[in-house]
């Protein structure tokens, strides 16, 4: 009969951990790329989108369909608060994914320096 030594039997369970941490950390890093991916598309567009409501715009805008002979100002007031709402949550936003950039790197270096020392002491083992 052939009894599988404790050693053996830890290494086998210690590197069942490292593999499913491994794929933890390989999707996770996925994950936050494409987030960043997909928020910078929205953040371009809507940032786009803003500027065309932007209050120095749609004065001229409205000047060039002949409205500047009536007083708007009271109307570009409220006409400018939800792009100014937008334009700090695009400000807010650019903070957040360098925020975001600045932990994945942190990250990927623990991440590298912990797999590396793991795979030492695989090879060490093997």
């Amino acid at each position: 009969m052939n009894f599988p030594l404790p050693e053996e039997e830890n290494f086998k369970i210690t590197d069942n951990y490292y593999l499913a941490i491994k794929q933890v950390s390989e999707d996770f890093i996925k994950y936050i790329t494409n987030f960043k991916i997909y928020s910078n598309e929205y953040i371009r567009k809507i940032s786009a989108i803003n500027e065309k409501f932007n209050v120095k715009n749609m004065a001229k805008i409205y000047k060039e369909m002949g409205y500047d002979k009536i007083n708007m100002n009271h109307l570009m007031l409220l006409i400018s608060i939800i792009p100014s709402i937008i334009e700090q949550q695009i400000i807010n936003f650019d903070f957040f994914i360098n925020g975001i950039d600045e932990k994945i790197e942190k990250f990927k270096k623990i991440y590298n320096e912990k797999s590396s020392n793991y795979l030492l002491q695989y090879n060490k083992y093997k």
